[in-house]
C-alpha cells in the first residue's frame, strides 16, 4: 500500500512541476497531463509487481555547453588577473514521461528512508543537497563562515569529487539502496529501478530529432505529441542502432572495481537522491574522524568542505583522498582548495599556505567567498550576471534598431524584472537575500543600485546602436 501522507506529498510536488511545464519535452512516449492522470499513476504506484515488470525506454542524452571564464595565472597590462574561456560539457539524460514519475515517486519515497537513516547515523547536518531542510545556499554557506569566524585560527579544506555520476559504483550503489530500505537485499521493484538505473541506456538527442524531423514540424506548427510511434521505435531506433550503453567503466586507481562498468544518469529524478545514499557510510566515516579532531564536515553533492586546526591538514587531506578510493572515486586534485585562516593584526584573513610570506586568499563556497571577516558574492557570479545583463541589453537594442525591428520601444521593465531589486526571483533579489541573512556589507556594495547600473549600460548601448544606424533611420 502507498503511504497516503507521502503520495500527498509527491503529488503537490508534481503538481508544481507540471505547472511550471517541467516535462514538456518529447521522448519516446506521449506527455501526460499529470493532474488528469493522478488516479491511473497511484494505482500504477501501489503495485510493486506492475513497478517490477515495468520496461523503461532508453533516456535521451543531450549535451550542455555551461562557458566557464578560469584564471591564467597571468596579468593584463592593468595588474588585473587574466581570464580564459573554456566550456564546459554536461551530458543530460532525461526519461520517457511515465518511467519519469516512477523515479520520481520512488525518489520521494527513498529520500524519506534515507532521512530517518542520517538522523540515525548522526550526518543529517552533514548532508545539504537534496534534502528538504528549508534552507538555502546561502544559510549553508553562513553557517560554514560563521563557524570559522569562532573558531579562529583554522583551515578550510574543499574537495570535488570527479565525475561523480558517471563513476559510482553498482555493487556499492545496490548495498547501500538495500541498507537505505532496512533490507538484506532490494526488492523487486525497487530492484527493476536499480537495473534501470545502472543499466540504463541513451539515445542522442540530436539523432533522433533529425531522424524524425522534430524541428521542421516544431516550425510547421505540428503538434508533437511524442517522437515516433511503438513500431517506429522498435523498427528505427531500436533496429535502427540508435540505442547506446553507458560507456562509463572504474579508472580510480587503487579501486577493487577497477574496469567494472559504473555510473548512472545524471539528470533523471531518482539520480540525486542515489547520489545521497551511495554517500553515506563515507559521510560517517569522515564526519567521524572530523569530529574526534574538534571540526566541521560538510557535504553538497559531490562538493565537500571541512573544517579544522591548521596542523591537522596535511593529515585530513590524506585521509579524505585515501578513503574516497573505498568507494570507488577520486578526489579532482585540480580543484581542491586549500584556505588557512590565521589572525593578521588583530583580524582573521584567509591565506594559501600556513607560512609567514602566504598571499592573502577568500575561500570559495558554494557560490560565495569569505576571507576571514566578510562574505562576498563569488566574483564569477557576478562577471556572468553582467555579461547576461549586457548580452539581453544588446538582444533588445537590436528588437528596437536592427534590420527586423518590430518598432523602438525598449522593453525596460523586462530588464528591470530580470536584472534588478525589481525582479522576485532574480540573481539581485537572491544576493539581496543573502546580505540580509549574513549582515554583509560587503555583498550589499556588491550589488547595490542594480537599476542604476543596468540604465548606465543601456544607454551606453543606445547610444552605440544610434551611432552605427544609417542616417536615413536616425
Amino acid at each position: 500500500m502507498l503511504n497516503a501522507a507521502l503520495f500527498t506529498k509527491w503529488t503537490e510536488k508534481e503538481k508544481g512541476a507540471a505547472l511550471s511545464k517541467k516535462r514538456r519535452y518529447a521522448h519516446f512516449d506521449p506527455k501526460i497531463d499529470f493532474l488528469k492522470n493522478i488516479s491511473i499513476l497511484r494505482n500504477f504506484l501501489a503495485d510493486p509487481k506492475k513497478v517490477s515488470t515495468h520496461s523503461f525506454y532508453p533516456f535521451i542524452k543531450s549535451d550542455i555547453v555551461v562557458p566557464r571564464y578560469k584564471k591564467t595565472g597571468k596579468l593584463d597590462e592593468k595588474g588585473k588577473p587574466i581570464r580564459k574561456l573554456e566550456n564546459k560539457i554536461r551530458p543530460i539524460a532525461y526519461a520517457a514521461h511515465f518511467d519519469a514519475f516512477i523515479y520520481s515517486w520512488y525518489s520521494t519515497l527513498l529520500s524519506e528512508h534515507y532521512e530517518k537513516k542520517t538522523k540515525e547515523l548522526g550526518i543529517y547536518d552533514c548532508v545539504l543537497a537534496y534534502l528538504e531542510k528549508d534552507k538555502s545556499n546561502i544559510e549553508f554557506a553562513d553557517e560554514v563562515f560563521e563557524y570559522i569566524k569562532v573558531k579562529g585560527e583554522c583551515v578550510a579544506l574543499a574537495f570535488d569529487i570527479t565525475s561523480f555520476f558517471d563513476g559510482l559504483d553498482h555493487a556499492h550503489l545496490k548495498k547501500m539502496w538495500s541498507l537505505t530500505l532496512n533490507e538484506s537485499r532490494l526488492p523487486e521493484d525497487h530492484f527493476n529501478i536499480y537495473r534501470s538505473i545502472t543499466s540504463y541506456t541513451t539515445v542522442q538527442k540530436e539523432r533522433v530529432e533529425s531522424d524524425f524531423n522534430i524541428q521542421a514540424k516544431k516550425e510547421a506548427g505540428i503538434r508533437i505529441a511524442r517522437i515516433c510511434s511503438p513500431n517506429d521505435f522498435r523498427e528505427k531506433v531500436r533496429g535502427g542502432g540508435m540505442i547506446e550503453k553507458s560507456p562509463f567503466t572504474n579508472k580510480v586507481k587503487g579501486s577493487t572495481r577497477l574496469g567494472e562498468i559504473c555510473g548512472i544518469p545524471q539528470g533523471s529524478p531518482i539520480s540525486a537522491c542515489l547520489s545521497n545514499i551511495y554517500m553515506m557510510e563515507f559521510d560517517v566515516d569522515i564526519h567521524t574522524m572530523i569530529s574526534h579532531l574538534g571540526g566541521l564536515y560538510r557535504r553538497y553533492c559531490d562538493d565537500i568542505v571541512v573544517v579544522v586546526k591548521i596542523e591537522d591538514a596535511t593529515k585530513v587531506k590524506d585521509a579524505i583522498i585515501k578513503t574516497i578510493v573505498d568507494y570507488h572515486l577520486e578526489i579532482n586534485d585540480s580543484k581542491t582548495e586549500v584556505t588557512y585562516f590565521k589572525d593578521d593584526g588583530g583580524k582573521l584573513k584567509g591565506f594559501d599556505n600556513p607560512s609567514s610570506n602566504a598571499k592573502e586568499r577568500n575561500m570559495q563556497y558554494l557560490g560565495f567567498e569569505f576571507n576571514g571577516e566578510n562574505a562576498y558574492i563569488r566574483s564569477s557570479s557576478l562577471s556572468r550576471y553582467y555579461r547576461r545583463m549586457t548580452a539581453r541589453i544588446r538582444e533588445n537594442l537590436k528588437a528596437a534598431y536592427g534590420q527586423n525591428s518590430i518598432g523602438s520601444k525598449i522593453f525596460r521593465k523586462k530588464l528591470y524584472n530580470r536584472y534588478t531589486e525589481k525582479g522576485e526571483r532574480n540573481f539581485i533579489s537572491y544576493a539581496e537575500r543573502a546580505y540580509e541573512h549574513m549582515e554583509s556589507k560587503t555583498i550589499y556594495n556588491q550589488v547595490k543600485n542594480s537599476k542604476k547600473k543596468v540604465n548606465k549600460k543601456l544607454a551606453q548601448k543606445n547610444a552605440t546602436f544610434i551611432a552605427k544606424r544609417p542616417k536615413n533611420m536616425q
